[in-house]
């Protein structure tokens, strides 16, 4: 099957985008429904009959978290830096005509959330720099956690900027400026629905005021069954994860945690009944000693198999220290198989721990990676501080697993409960009697007059 890949057409400089439009007669085309939906919007919106205060309209956005906010901060620059592309003066006394007010709905009617994002940000000659990058990042991160709630853990991810800046550093690599066809097809390629939830708060909010409203918000609830137990797989690195991944992972909304070396102990038996029974797609979080953290996706289970497995969908997420992703990987796992290369490895050859772009040891406490700065490079020696294994099917998978995991528990108590009989009972026992008399107990008994006899 030959796949013919046509790159898009290349998008005029933001700042020209629209006054392009204007000048050439090109306007986007609506209902005699749809307007008068919008000027029912504006009319309910509009306190003067100069028209829409920009104040009001800043207000209007709405705030998920408190006034004063780092949220609430940076969506009254977003809505200040909108405004500024259709009004000429910001003030205090400053409306907006009818007119501007379709002219600010019509930029998310045809722009996409990236390019939005960007023409926002661009200076005027259609360029934004690593700073702006990590603005709009910091932006759509900050909206995820406001919508997840007011809560401590909430809070305390707002103060943690790292992944902000890993985002900076992986989409510009060492560039001054940037475009927005490059903007456009690094975050297209990378982080597909970073700016979704943002962008469809600011223009449902503006356009229809439905703040139910919320497609393409994805909020990952992380499922363990102790609240209590710690793990590396925070808030921040959820947010980032879920945005990049394919929504086979995100469906259920809700990522269950199957292994967890801080509780679990970094033990290959406990990794593999973990994970073997879950079936699903599934992610690896690896916590390296240094800081580095890294997901591995699977679109499927994790079999303890000396076979490689799964498809397209599977990929490699540097979260720390620069964003990096590799996508068509594959993966290995073998604990078993003493004829193979036993660990875990995932990338064009996985099952090889010197072709792997990542390699964890039968021991789970170091490996190697061949990541190194931006590119597949040398391998670097590892040592591991953290694994945390995933599974993100939909909630019934989980509850059987569950299930699973509370017979294997009941087995194995039942077990460990079994008393077994003293000799003396034993040796009087109707059992021993019968076996005697099969024939059963014959060898048991010659090497115990055997024993006798060297003893005396």
């Amino acid at each position: 099957l030959l796949v013919l890949l046509v790159p898009p057409p290349p998008v005029p400089p933001p700042c020209f985008l629209f006054a392009s439009s204007c000048r050439m007669g090109q306007h986007v085309s609506h209902d005699d429904g749809a307007n008068a939906k919008l000027k029912e919007r504006f009319m309910a919106l509009k306190d003067s009959d100069e028209g829409l205060s920009t104040f009001l309209f800043i207000k209007a956005l709405g705030l998920p978290l408190r006034s004063g906010s780092s949220f609430s901060l940076l969506a009254d620059k977003v809505s200040e830096l909108w405004l500024q592309r259709h009004v000429e003066s910001l003030g205090e006394n400053s409306f907006i005509s009818w007119e501007n007010f379709q002219l600010l709905i019509r930029d998310v009617q045809v722009q996409t959330a990236a390019e939005f994002m960007f023409s926002l940000f661009a200076d005027a000659d259609g360029f934004i720099t690593e700073e702006d990058a990590m603005t709009m990042f910091n932006l759509a991160r900050l909206h995820a956690l406001a919508l997840h709630g007011d809560t401590d853990d909430v809070h305390a991810a707002i103060e943690d900027q790292s992944i902000t800046v890993s985002l900076g550093k992986g989409i510009f690599s060492h560039k001054e400026k940037m475009d927005m066809n490059t903007f456009v097809r690094w975050t297209s390629k990378n982080t597909p629905r970073v700016f979704s939830s943002v962008f469809e708060w600011i223009s449902s909010h503006v356009e229809t005021g439905d703040e139910e409203k919320m497609s393409h918000f994805i909020d990952i609830s992380l499922v363990k069954e102790n609240p209590s137990d710690e793990v590396n797989m925070d808030l921040n690195t959820t947010w980032l994860v879920s945005s990049s991944l394919p929504v086979l992972f995100t469906g259920s909304h809700a990522w269950s945690l199957l292994y967890n070396s801080a509780t679990d102990g970094l033990s290959k038996t406990r990794f593999s009944e973990s994970t073997a029974k879950y079936n699903g797609p599934t992610l690896l979080s690896i916590l390296f000693s240094d800081g580095q953290r890294y997901i591995c996706a699977s679109d499927e289970r994790f079999p303890d198999s000396r076979k490689e497995f799964c498809s397209f969908n599977a990929r490699i997420i540097r979260v720390l220290p620069v964003f990096l992703t590799y996508d068509g990987v594959r993966a290995y796992i073998n604990m078993k198989d003493k004829h193979h290369e036993k660990g875990i490895g995932f990338g064009e050859k996985p099952s090889n721990k010197e072709d792997a772009l990542v390699w964890i040891n039968e021991s789970l406490d170091s490996g190697m990676s061949g990541i190194v700065h931006n590119t597949a490079g040398a391998r670097t020696p590892v040592t591991i501080h953290d694994i945390e294994v995933w599974g993100c099917a939909d909630t019934e998978e989980t509850k059987k697993m569950k299930e699973r995991r509370s017979r294997d528990k009941l087995a194995a108590q039942q077990r460990q409960m079994a008393q077994r009989p003293s000799s003396k009972e034993w040796h009087d026992s109707a059992d021993r009697e019968l076996l005697k008399m099969a024939g059963a107990l014959k060898v048991d008994e010659e090497s115990r007059v055997s024993t006798n006899k060297e003893d005396m």
